[in-house]
């Protein structure tokens, strides 16, 4: 019986060799002995099943164990999970007791969940100057989604004076590492050009990204408009009619209008009285319908 164990510890040791990772059982011994790194990285195995049936509760437990020793990686995981309902209730002040552990100790994923805590008042008074302190401490390091977030207050003035030079700035980096939430706003601010340099050609460009990987219809507007009246691309009136068709057929009101007109007028397209009135007819439709809704 000795003998077998013996030949079980070194298949579990040649095992945990072979893979780089250290085995369960091993874990949990250190663990057990007040070891925290493995307290984390035995959270990280139970909430990923990795080498391990996946348990959200073990997770939790461990997670928890690491960070009330001080782990910052696990006070955000714990505090993740508590937001979440992830092996523990739902619990909104216990997620933020945890991410702001976690953030005073330096983890910018932390920073980040403290941030748009305060900006929500998700387990906290509402407090945007306290959300704005986070994500620039985050933004700082990086983070794109801080970044978009920040720019995104500067756009809009919460707990900062209202900046469009600003949020450029903030959406230009987090637009660099392919955040998709900035492009639309990054791409109008170019287009309009209002207390910021105006670029209609860096405006197409992000505009066409969305508008082809996206089908987003309020780019494909912009595009149509773009095509027709010749800003930051020669003018095609033939292109100008696919795009704004495009985004019609996705029900923008703005785009169906226009491709009443463009019908009326033969702008683009063949000039077709029966179409312009039923684009305009299907705009009418939805515009007052949301009137209604109001009411």
């Amino acid at each position: 019986m000795k003998k077998k164990i013996i030949v079980l510890w070194i298949l579990v040791l040649c095992f945990a060799l072979l893979t780089g990772q250290t085995s369960i059982s091993t874990l949990i011994y250190n663990a057990n002995n007040n070891d925290v790194s493995s307290m984390r990285e035995l959270g990280g195995r139970y909430y990923y099943g990795n080498d391990v049936e996946k348990d959200l509760k073990e997770a939790a437990k461990w997670f928890l164990k690491a960070a009330n020793n001080g782990n910052a990686i696990s006070q955000y995981a714990i505090g993740y999970m508590y937001s979440y309902a992830e092996g523990v209730d739902q619990d909104s002040s216990q997620a933020f007791y945890w991410f702001k552990k976690s953030a005073e100790n330096g983890y910018e994923d932390a920073e980040t969940e403290l941030a748009y805590s305060y900006y929500q008042g998700f387990g906290c008074e509402v407090d945007y100057g306290k959300s704005i302190y986070w994500y620039k401490k985050a933004a700082t390091r990086g983070v794109s989604i801080a970044e978009h977030s920040l720019g995104y207050m500067y756009l809009k003035g919460y707990g900062i004076d209202q900046s469009n030079p600003d949020a450029v700035y903030w959406f230009k980096r987090s637009v660099a590492q392919g955040e998709k939430g900035s492009y639309m706003h990054l791409a109008k601010l170019l287009y309009e050009g209002e207390d910021v340099t105006r670029d209609y050609y860096e405006a197409f460009r992000i505009f066409k990204i969305l508008a082809e990987e996206d089908d987003n219809d309020e780019a494909q507007y912009k595009i149509g408009m773009m095509y027709l009246d010749g800003s930051g691309v020669t003018s095609n009136k033939v292109e100008a009619a696919r795009w704004i068709k495009r985004a019609a057929e996705q029900s923008n009101t703005d785009a169906m209008y226009q491709l009443s007109d463009m019908y009326e007028y033969g702008i683009g397209v063949m000039a077709d009285t029966a179409l312009a009135n039923e684009w305009e007819e299907k705009a009418d439709e939805i515009e007052w319908g949301w009137m209604y809704m109001l009411w």
